[in-house]
């Protein structure tokens, strides 16, 4: 649990609102975010993303996040291309595996 609200708050930059022995409240702007260790969890990965961060510039959000020690499994890069808009993505897992990623919407030319 330590590990996980470490890098929750000192990676990611995310404040601590609440906090027991097996859990932790994080404000993450857009809202709240549970780290719950649960010894009932089932094991094994889905291959599923669960969470997206939106940012403003998501260049400069990766040079931070990567200067604060965030392993990113891919640059920043185009992950949807619409007719109105381009999402770019840069993924990256947290220190229990689960798959998070940075995104930023741009308008197309």
């Amino acid at each position: 649990m330590e590990r996980s609200v470490e890098f929750y708050r000192d990676a990611l930059g995310l404040a601590i609102s609440d906090r027991t022995a097996e859990a932790a409240v994080l404000d993450a702007g857009f809202g709240k975010i549970l780290l719950w260790e649960r010894p009932d969890a089932p094991p094994g990965e889905t291959g599923i993303m669960h969470l997206t961060f939106e940012v403003g510039d998501i260049d400069a959000a990766f040079t931070q996040m990567n200067e604060a020690g965030v392993q990113f499994l891919h640059l920043p890069r185009t992950a949807l291309l619409g007719q109105n808009y381009e999402m770019r993505a840069a993924a990256f897992r947290d220190p229990d595996g689960h798959g998070l990623a940075i995104t930023e919407h741009r308008e197309r030319d």
